[in-house]
């Protein structure tokens, strides 16, 4: 989006005629004007994408953004014509289909009770730590709350440790820094809940101490809104680098690669440097794609940017982005990926998420789940699993035990954009059984409240096969008082 410098008249206004004999430019309405403004910083906005009254805000936005950015190099067109040439094509309102479902009774939905204060409200992410065939163990963060608990299920009972705090948590991972034997944690911290520029946003260090909860170090403050930071050998020398995807907003927010310089006091330093400007990093996944020794990574990039994208370490302290999938409207809302060999053939896939309406607060048709097929070449080949609206996160694994994958699934969305809809609309939790022909059948495990932002396939009850973990995030954040696990009973 672009802004110049405009000169209108005002209907009846008098003036000099001094100034009446100026030139006035007026604001274009053609389409090629619209088009061209519109689709500068991002693919053309699908007009179906909002329902005809939604627009005026949508274009309004547009342009003030634009302005905001500072740039002068496109003309704005025309409000109101801009406004129309997207209601033209807009339905009068967003429908959402009611999905085909299947009935299955592979799922019994149990209450894993929260034991003690603390409870949870916003559950942003799950970490599994324990192995095949081990009792459950994973971490925890809360996006309202602020805490990070480690959480273990035993045969007797379910217990959670506290591990500290900080402001809006969205991702903790394990790592060993000091190489002792007491665990330690990064964590990529928001700072704000709501999308916003001002820079609270942080990068900690959760030091595993002999006694009590681990010390809590900033490896970097004053980010705008971190949401994912991971641990990986950059270049080879054997000490750790972080790899670090700020958010942020609009004009804020990078993802940065932080190489390792030395310890002060026990805690890592590093050099920082920007390797791509963009804002909208979701996710950050390292992984040696093309197995020649060197770390490359996965990221999801959204704020309109809508990409899944693979940067290959090229070994000299750079990277080669190639755009592994590209979302055709800047609304769709990515919310996540995970990377598997989803149809077994030896490479790595996608496991591709779009529902967020963190933006807007609407649920649309076009949200759902893909797996981003690798056969070799970029992008990589779509493959359209389900609709569906609010779709948060998405989860794979053999869940039927028939040898192909399955896939899982949560989705959030607040209760009054539910209320819109007929009852059975949404499913909050579901899972989606793999065909034989590549098709997948959808099975509804809650439909009608969307109140979870992530998940985990586990084998929670240690028989061999894959049970669900869906943890809570309520849009009101409420404390809950249990965890929903689906036992996996056959």
């Amino acid at each position: 989006m672009t802004v110049s410098v405009l000169c209108a008249l005002i209907g009846g206004c008098q003036r000099s005629e001094s100034v009446s004999s100026r030139s006035v430019v007026a604001a274009p309405t053609s389409v090629n004007a619209i088009t061209e403004f519109c689709s500068d910083c991002h693919s053309f906005p699908n007009p179906a994408s909002f329902d005809k009254e939604r627009w005026q805000e949508e274009v309004e936005q547009g342009i003030r953004i634009y302005r905001q950015s500072g740039r002068t190099d496109l003309v704005i067109p025309d409000l109101d014509a801009a406004v129309e040439f997207f209601r033209v094509d807009a339905p009068d309102r967003i429908v959402i289909p009611m999905p085909a479902r299947v009935a299955s009774e592979r799922f019994a939905e149990q209450q894993i009770l929260w034991p003690g204060d603390n409870k949870p409200a916003s559950i942003s992410s799950i970490r599994v730590l324990s192995g095949e065939r081990e009792r459950p163990r994973f971490l925890l963060s809360d996006m309202w709350t602020g805490a990070l608990t480690l959480a273990e299920a035993t045969e007797q009972e379910f217990q959670v440790t506290g591990l500290g705090d900080v402001s809006h948590p969205a991702h903790i991972e394990p790592v060993d820094w000091d190489g002792d034997e007491f665990q330690d944690y990064l964590v990529a911290d928001l700072g704000t809940l709501n999308p916003q520029s001002e820079h609270q946003g942080s990068v900690w260090l959760l030091r595993g101490q002999a006694n009590g909860a681990p010390q809590r170090h900033a490896l970097k403050l004053g980010l705008s809104r971190v949401a994912d930071a991971r641990a990986l050998d950059c270049n080879g020398d054997g000490e750790l680098d972080l790899l670090v995807g700020d958010f942020g907003l609009h004009f804020v927010g990078s993802i940065y690669l932080a190489t390792h310089a030395g310890t002060s006091e026990g805690v890592p330093q590093f050099d920082w440097r920007v390797i791509d400007s963009r804002p909208g990093t979701i996710s950050l996944q390292p992984i040696d794609f093309d197995q020649d020794g060197l770390m490359d990574f996965f990221a999801l990039v959204a704020q309109h940017h809508e990409s899944v994208e693979l940067h290959r370490n090229l070994g000299d302290g750079t990277f080669e982005k190639r755009v592994v999938f590209h979302a055709e409207d800047p609304a769709s809302g990515s919310s996540g990926i995970e990377l598997v060999d989803f149809d077994k053939d030896g490479d790595i896939d996608v496991l591709y998420t779009n529902g967020d309406t963190f933006d807007d607060g609407l649920a649309k048709p076009n949200h759902g789940i893909k797996w981003l097929e690798n056969e070799g070449s970029f992008p990589f080949t779509v493959h359209q699993v389900a609709a569906m609206p609010g779709c948060y996160r998405a989860v794979s694994g053999d869940i039927d035990g028939d040898g192909d994958t399955d896939i899982a699934a949560v989705a959030y969305l607040a209760a009054e954009e539910v209320a819109k809809y007929p009852v059975d609309t949404f499913d909050g939790v579901a899972w989606f059984e793999q065909q034989d022909d590549g098709s997948f059948l959808r099975h509804s495990l809650r439909k009608n409240v969307c109140e979870a932002a992530t998940c985990v396939l586990i084998d929670w009850d240690v028989d061999g096969d894959l049970d669900l973990l869906v943890p809570p995030s309520t849009s009101d954040h409420q404390p809950q008082a249990a965890l929903r696990l689906y036992v996996n009973q056959e």
